[in-house]
This record gives C-alpha cells, sequence and structure tokens, in this order.
C-alpha cells in the first residue's frame, strides 16, 4: 500500500492543535457550570409558571365540582318542593271534587225521588182525567134525554100547554146538567195542565239528573295526579 507524502504544514495541523479549538471546550464547560444562565432562568420561569396554572386550574376544577354538586342538591330540592306542591295541589283537587260529587249525589236522590212522586201523580192524575171524561159523558147522555123529554112536551096540544112541576123539574135538571158539564170541562183542562206541568217537571230532573252524573264523571276523569319526570 502506497501512502501519500504528506506536506509540512498538513503535518502541523495534525500535530499542533488550533488555537481557538483549545479555548472552546472551557468556554462550554463553564456554561454548563454557571445556573444563572438565560436558559436556565427561562426553564425556572417556565416550571413556575406551569405550576401556577395547574395550581390555578385544579382550583377551577374544584369550583365547578362544587357549584355542579350545589346546583344537584339545589335541583332536587326544587324538584321535591314541585311534587309536593302538585300533590297538595291534587289533593285539594281531589276534595274539591269529593265535595261537589257528594252534593251532586244529594241531588241526584233527590231529583230520582221526586220523579217517583212525579210518575204516581200524573197516574192519578190521568185516571182522574179518564174518570171526569167518563162523568162528562153520563151526563151528556142524562142531558139528552131531559132535552128530549123537554122537545116532548113543547109538541103537545094547546090545550096541554102549561106551567107544571114536571115542566119546571126538567128545565131544572137541565140547567144543573148543563153546568155540570161546563164544570167537568173545566176540570179536565185543569187535569191536561197539571199532567203536562209534572211531564215537563219530569223532563227537567231527568235532564238535570244526566248533567249532573256527566259533570261527576267528568270531574273523576281530571284527578289524574301527574308526576314530575326523572330529570
Amino acid at each position: 500500500r502506497v501512502v501519500p507524502a504528506l506536506g509540512f504544514s498538513s503535518l502541523q495541523s495534525r500535530l499542533i492543535p488550533h488555537p481557538f479549538a483549545v479555548e472552546a471546550q472551557p468556554r462550554a464547560t463553564m456554561a454548563e457550570e454557571q445556573p444563572s444562565s438565560p436558559v436556565a432562568r427561562d426553564k425556572a420561569t417556565w416550571q413556575k409558571h406551569t405550576d401556577q396554572t395547574m395550581m390555578k386550574s385544579r382550583k377551577q376544577i374544584r369550583d365547578m365540582l362544587s357549584r355542579c354538586r350545589d346546583n344537584e342538591i339545589a335541583e332536587a330540592a326544587n324538584k321535591a318542593e314541585a311534587q309536593e306542591f302538585a300533590q297538595g295541589q291534587a289533593l285539594a283537587a281531589k276534595k274539591q271534587v269529593m265535595v261537589k260529587a257528594e252534593h251532586h249525589e244529594k241531588m241526584i236522590d233527590t231529583s230520582y225521588t221526586c220523579i217517583k212522586e212525579i210518575e204516581d201523580a200524573s197516574t192519578q192524575m190521568e185516571d182522574s182525567a179518564v174518570k171526569l171524561k167518563h162523568e162528562r159523558f153520563y151526563g151528556f147522555a142524562a142531558l139528552q134525554v131531559c132535552a128530549r123529554r123537554l122537545d116532548l112536551r113543547e109538541k103537545r096540544p094547546s090545550a096541554e100547554t102549561f106551567a107544571d112541576a114536571l115542566g119546571d123539574a126538567l128545565n131544572r135538571e137541565k140547567t144543573l146538567l148543563e153546568a155540570a158539564r161546563s164544570e167537568i170541562f173545566n176540570l179536565e183542562k185543569e187535569a191536561k195542565k197539571i199532567i203536562d206541568d209534572l211531564g215537563a217537571m219530569r223532563t227537567y230532573l231527568s235532564a238535570d239528573t244526566g248533567e249532573r252524573r256527566l259533570e261527576m264523571a267528568h270531574d273523576s276523569s281530571s284527578l289524574k295526579i301527574v308526576l314530575l319526570p326523572d330529570l
């Protein structure tokens, strides 16, 4: 192997180190030994700022968790209060509905009793109206007989046409039968009016009973207690 020849300058540069290179090594060692250099100060400042920021963040997190717990407690208290208020309102409404229902039940019972009495009275009045009609028919037949007898007496010969007790009795009977017939007519009209009034009253009581039962059913359906949903 052939080794190239080296000049004096090249050999000198290999054997004798450069003066600036000799001085660079102590300076680097001194830089590592000095703690108050700018880099070290920046690192300490950064570490201090980081610690302060972490402490501030932890404090904020603790405050947030504390506020969250306070909010949950307040929300639970509000929810319980709202449920208690709703239940109180529902119980008050139920009590009011029960009082109204009791009043309606009493009125319905009274109406039912009145309806039964009205039906009995209507039946009796209808029977009385039928009897009045029969009496009017009987009276009309007697009136026809009396009128026929008077007509026959008027056809007597002129020698026999004089006033006597029989003629007076027939005239009084006719007057009495006509007055009785007229009175029976009035009684029949009054009986018919009473029957109509009783029917109208029964219709009113039946409608009122139905309306009260419908109102009771509506009030009963409104007694559902709505609970607040869980959040």
